[in-house]
């Protein structure tokens, strides 16, 4: 922890303060806190990341923060405070990302898995969906988000008994794995 605390100064002296590169240390410090329950320091790290990145024109940096600090939230069993993050993250990369960088970050994917987490399945299944039609519309139907989008479907079609979808859902998902792991 200590060496990552002066990493976080090294990257902030290399890349600027606004930098989304800076915002890598912060995110995979909060992770491990995170990982082992240490939920306080998570969200003091995340808290300064995001203050670290709300001056950024595009708002991206923000947006990243702020899925982060819905991840730490959904962990700690605050479902609807980690939906809202996530729903304001998501609406952040709409309007100042282009189309494929918003849809790279995984944010309709976060936003599923949460609400299938609070039990909304049928508005998660719109989410995961509309991962897959994005990610189909703009050639990337192998992108790892819709191998997620296609585990959130099998795990909503496990929860209503429908073992042959929810087979077929977490096939595809491996497939997309598959060729994500292939050598190219």
């Amino acid at each position: 922890e200590t060496l990552r605390a002066s990493g976080l100064q090294a990257y902030k002296d290399l890349f600027g303060i606004n930098s989304q590169a800076y915002l890598k240390p912060y995110e995979r410090l909060a992770g491990i806190y995170a990982l082992q329950g240490r939920y306080r320091e998570a969200d003091r790290i995340l808290g300064l990341s995001m203050n670290s990145v709300k001056s950024d024109p595009d708002k991206r940096g923000f947006a990243i923060a702020l899925v982060h600090q819905a991840t730490v939230r959904l962990g700690q069993g605050r479902g609807e405070e980690a939906l809202q993050l996530a729903q304001q993250a998501l609406g952040l990369a709409r309007e100042f990302s282009t189309e494929s960088e918003w849809r790279e970050g995984g944010y309709l994917v976060r936003v599923g898995t949460i609400l299938t987490s609070l039990g909304r399945n049928g508005e998660a299944e719109k989410f995961y969906r509309e991962t897959l039609d994005l990610w189909k519309r703009l050639g990337f139907p192998d992108h790892p988000d819709t191998a997620a989008a296609h585990i959130g479907l099998g795990l909503l079609a496990g929860s209503n008994g429908k073992y042959p979808q929810m087979q077929e859902e977490c096939v595809a998902a491996l497939n997309v794995a598959k060729e994500n792991l292939s050598p190219t």
